[in-house]
Formats: structure tokens, C-alpha cells, sequence
């Protein structure tokens, strides 16, 4: 991947700088606003300012969201996705350095599906069984809430009827070898047995190589084309499986729809390395919800603080002067205790609920 090939690289290498050409908002904005309007009252005001920061976007932009401990960071990830289905947005990705992050949000999706009332979009009308859809590794084992949107699961269940069908015919044919039971026409069995040693051969292919079949390369492609909402962890946005310029280098036309939005939670638990892999998608805007005051990437390296290996995207846009959005209200500590992180690492801009 070249920064320099991605409509968003130019921001990436310089934060701070501008085009008049991308100096518009979305087309939907007014729909948005429309949302955050009628949703107020389900919003803190920090939490209403991250969504109007949101609406104001522009085309290849980045907006940093902070997220002290207990402020509602996945309520607002929530309220953004929202606002953005409601807005008919086509396509988001949701992504976290890890899996269980991605899953908090996603298991959220799945049991309390969308906040507050449309204005626009029929939420009760979006099937999120078609519309959710989580992508892991081979290795990844989904969580049991959101099994059921799981990549792997949703192709297995599409070709479990053929395989059952060959189990099937293949239980006759036994019978028939059992009992000493032959068609009159020899060679019209033949041929049916023929037909059936085919089918088990592919199954035993699929069985053990499922991965790696047409069938399920196929469905694998279409169910990512036509999901609205994906997702992954950042690595995983690095796969063959989203490598979509190669997917589609025969059919242009068939393509997926354009990223309109990637949303990164846990975005200071990554360094910039690991975030800039999700570019590889070339969303129109990044979205980047995390804190700095808080857990740092995971770097097993001696030099990480001289060569800055350990500062994620996040740190580095907060040097370049970049404005994030502070969510000052939270939910979770006493207000004795969080009087003295509100002190230390927020400026005394922390409230208690």
C-alpha cells in the first residue's frame, strides 16, 4: 500500500494539510443533523459535540474523539453508527486492535441494534442478519452473541444444505451396494454413481479445504460486497479477503461500495503502523476514538520510545496540533476518585454524571 496512491495519504503524511477540493460535507449532513436533533435528549452534550464533529466532516478528513475511562465511548460509537445509517450510509467499517473490542461493539449492534428514532431510515426495516458482518481469522473463535454474524459461520450455513443433500445421496447409494439392488439400466447407474463419487470428492475438497474453494470464495466476496457494516480488527482490513482492486480487477463494475466512514475504538492501543494497515481500504473519512492518557500499544522493543515505534496515529495527529472532541461526562467512578485523575491527566475537564 502507498499512502501516496490513497484519496486520504496526503492528510496521513501532512495533518495539517488542506484542499479546497475537499472542502465539502457529506450529502447526507442534513439528514444527520435531522437525527442528532430529534436524538438529543439521548446524549450528554460532549457526546452531541462528537456527533456534530461528525456531521462537519469533510471529504479525507480525520476526527480524533477522546475517551476518558467511563464516559460513554461505546454509547457514542453507537449514536455515530446510528446517525450514520440513518443518513443511508452504505458502508462503515468498525475496527479495534483486538478481537474482543470489536466484538463489545458488535455484540452491542446485534442485541440493541440502532439509537433512537430514525428520521430517514427505517431502522426496524435494515436486516442486520444480511447487514452485520464479523470477519476474523481462521484461528478466531466469535463470541456467542455475534456468532451468528460471523463470516465463517454465514458461508458454512449457506452450504450446509449441498453437503446434506450429498450425505444424503450418498446414504442411497449404500443401500443400494447393501441390498443388491441394481437399476435395470446398468449404465444409467453407472452414470449416477459416477455423479455421486463426484459430489462426495468435492465434499471431502471442502470438508477439509472449504476455505480455499470457488464456492466458498464466491460467497465469501458477496457477503463482504453487500454487508453495511464490517467488522475486523485493524490487521485483518490487510487480507487478501479486502484486497478488493485484485477481487475485482476482472469486473470493476462489480465492485463493493465506496468506505464512507472507518471508525477505530481503542485507537491509542495500536500504533501507527497497525492503524495505517486499515487504509488499505481508502475510507473517505477516519474516524478515531481512543486515549492517549490511557494503555499504550503492546510493543516488545527496546528503542520504541527513541524511534517512536509505540506512538499511534492518534498521538501523532494530537502533536500535529490536530483538535480532538473530549467526552468530559463520566458514569463510572465515585466523585471522589475521579476527582484526582480529572486533575492529573484532563485538565479538571472530567464531570461526574
Amino acid at each position: 500500500m502507498n499512502l501516496k496512491n490513497l484519496s486520504i495519504g496526503r492528510l496521513i503524511l501532512d495533518p495539517l494539510y488542506y484542499s479546497p477540493q475537499s472542502d465539502k460535507l457529506h450529502k447526507s449532513a442534513s439528514i444527520m443533523t435531522s437525527y442528532i436533533t430529534k436524538n438529543k435528549k439521548l446524549f450528554n452534550q460532549s457526546q452531541f459535540e462528537v456527533l456534530e464533529r461528525v456531521i462537519n466532516a469533510k471529504i479525507d478528513s480525520i476526527t480524533l474523539v477522546q475517551g476518558p475511562p467511563g464516559t460513554g465511548k461505546t454509547h457514542t460509537i453507537l449514536g455515530i453508527v446510528s446517525m450514520l445509517m440513518d443518513a443511508g450510509i452504505k458502508r462503515i467499517h468498525l475496527c479495534t486492535p483486538s478481537n474482543k473490542a470489536v466484538d463489545e461493539i458488535m455484540s452491542r449492534l446485534s442485541q440493541k441494534r440502532f439509537i433512537g428514532e430514525h428520521t430517514s431510515t427505517d431502522f426496524s426495516k435494515i436486516d442486520l442478519e444480511e447487514n452485520l458482518l464479523r470477519v476474523g481469522s481462521c484461528e478466531y473463535e466469535a463470541s456467542p452473541v455475534i456468532k451468528k454474524h460471523s463470516l465463517d459461520v454465514r458461508i458454512n450455513h449457506c452450504l450446509k444444505p449441498a453437503l446434506q443433500k450429498n450425505k444424503e445421496m450418498l446414504k442411497e447409494a449404500e443401500e443400494i451396494i447393501r441390498n443388491g439392488v441394481l437399476d435395470e439400466d446398468i449404465e444409467k447407474f453407472n452414470e449416477s454413481v459416477q455423479k455421486l463419487k463426484e459430489r462426495i470428492k468435492k465434499d471431502e475438497y471442502i470438508e477439509y479445504f472449504l476455505k480455499g474453494s470457488k464456492e466458498w470464495l464466491n460467497l465469501q466476496d458477496q457477503m463482504i460486497k453487500n454487508s453495511m457494516i464490517i467488522g475486523s480488527t485493524l490487521s485483518m482490513l490487510g487480507s487478501a479477503k479486502f484486497d478488493f482492486d485484485k477481487v475485482y480487477q476482472n469486473k470493476p463494475d462489480e465492485a463493493p461500495p465506496k468506505v464512507e466512514y472507518l471508525i477505530v475504538d481503542e485507537a491509542c492501543q495500536s500504533n501507527e503502523l497497525e492503524t495505517l494497515i486499515a487504509l488499505g481500504v481508502n475510507p473517505e473519512r477516519i474516524i478515531l476514538v481512543g486515549d492517549e492518557k490511557q494503555l499504550p500499544a503492546t510493543v516488545i522493543s527496546k528503542n520504541h520510545y527513541e524511534t517512536k515505534y509505540s506512538r499511534s496515529l492518534f498521538e501523532r495527529m494530537l502533536e500535529c496540533e490536530v483538535e480532538p472532541t473530549m467526552l468530559k461526562v463520566q458514569y463510572r467512578m465515585h466523585p471522589s476518585i475521579s476527582e484526582f485523575p480529572s486533575e492529573k491527566f484532563y485538565q479538571g475537564h472530567l464531570e461526574d454524571h
